[in-house]
């Protein structure tokens, strides 16, 4: 949410854009003065998006897909100017925990291509591996690829704690 609304905040290209995260955040604090409503999970943000209350939702390609084949008048795709994220899902381990080396391997194994092609025919989503080739039911649902931009999300986590700091001063 933060790349997006840099990218929208400063006009430059996403793979500029996501690196200004101070014009996101400032964006995102301008918006939540003009009444914009933001949701703190899956469930949450599907049922406003059920009931009118926001417009869009990113990145919950697993769980609204469902609710598209029964039939909720949704639409799956916006061919949005700006484009579209690649879809990601977050693993965290705890620090110290048992058995982190069997978690470690749930990650790895979780990240592969060989997974990460069996969740896009499952799912229907935008896979975070880049190297996945869609199947033909998650293109109908994601839209064209050429406009799929990912995150250098090697940066995002290194910038996590001041992102979330400043999310805490803006949201919390």
């Amino acid at each position: 949410m933060i790349t997006t609304a840099a990218q929208v905040a400063t006009g430059k290209p996403f793979k500029d854009a996501q690196y200004d995260l101070d014009a996101g955040l400032a964006h995102l604090a301008k918006l939540k003065q003009n009444g914009a409503v933001v949701y703190t999970g899956a469930p949450q943000a599907i049922q406003m998006l059920q009931s009118g209350q926001v417009p869009v939702v990113p990145f919950y390609g697993c769980f609204i897909n469902p609710v598209i084949a029964s039939g909720a008048n949704i639409a799956p795709v916006v061919d949005l100017k700006e484009g579209m994220h690649g879809e990601i899902v977050g693993l965290n381990m705890p620090l110290n925990a048992r058995n982190v080396e069997l978690a470690q391997k749930y990650v790895d194994m979780s990240l592969s291509k060989d997974f990460q092609t069996k969740i896009d025919k499952v799912l229907g989503a935008r896979c975070g591996h880049k190297d996945v080739e869609p199947s033909a039911e998650t293109l109908k649902l994601i839209g064209s690829l050429d406009k799929t931009f990912y995150a250098d999300w090697a940066f995002l986590a290194k910038e996590r704690p001041k992102i979330a700091e400043k999310w805490n001063d803006i949201f919390g």
